[in-house]
């Protein structure tokens, strides 16, 4: 009887055990599937800011190209006073540049 009792006992373990690592294996599976999801989430992320950065880049090229053309059209200006009204139209006007600039960006 005592080892009626001892067999239930180890039985009882087992079965307890195999029990356990079957909601260990389904807690692993659900772990293992959080981290992929994340994963890809931080590819989405890492994706988007390299987008940003691009953009940001594009973004302080025009400016640099804007202040340029702002810088020319004013010595144009300054020119175009010193020199007379001549030397002024063969300078487009500023807002056909900066339009002209913007159409370019815009095309990429």
């Amino acid at each position: 009887e005592a080892e009626s009792s001892r067999a239930t006992a180890v039985a009882e373990a087992v079965a307890n055990a195999a029990g356990d690592s079957d909601v260990l294996a389904r807690l692993e599976a659900q772990l293992s599937e959080a981290v992929q999801a994340l994963d890809a989430k931080q590819q989405q992320l890492d994706a988007k800011h390299e987008q940003l950065m691009n953009k940001e880049q594009e973004l302080a090229m025009f400016k640099a190209e804007l202040l340029n053309l702002q810088l020319e059209t004013e010595g144009a200006a300054a020119q175009s006073s010193a020199e007379g009204a001549s030397s002024a139209r063969m300078q487009p006007p500023a807002p056909a540049i900066a339009k002209t600039m913007m159409g370019m960006f815009k095309k990429k």
